[in-house]
């Protein structure tokens, strides 16, 4: 690219020209993702269960730092 083309570049970006269609290729009716039917995995009830014992553990935590103000 030269010195030119650069500056041409920035002053259409830093002016805000945008004379071009962003949308450009896509029709009103196929912007649906849903369509794709793509089949979901297996639950990992590992993750889920191990997900679940850290909110546990932290809810466990919040109580033991909150009965010494309340105790006041």
């Amino acid at each position: 690219m030269t010195d030119e083309e650069i500056h041409a570049a920035d002053a259409h970006h830093v002016g805000g020209g945008h004379d071009h269609d962003h949308d450009a290729g896509h029709s009103d009716e196929a912007d649906h993702h849903g369509d794709q039917a793509v089949p979901l995995g297996p639950i990992d009830w590992r993750a889920w269960g191990i997900s679940a014992l850290g909110i546990l553990v932290g809810v466990a935590i919040a109580v033991v730092l909150a009965i010494p103000t309340l105790r006041a």
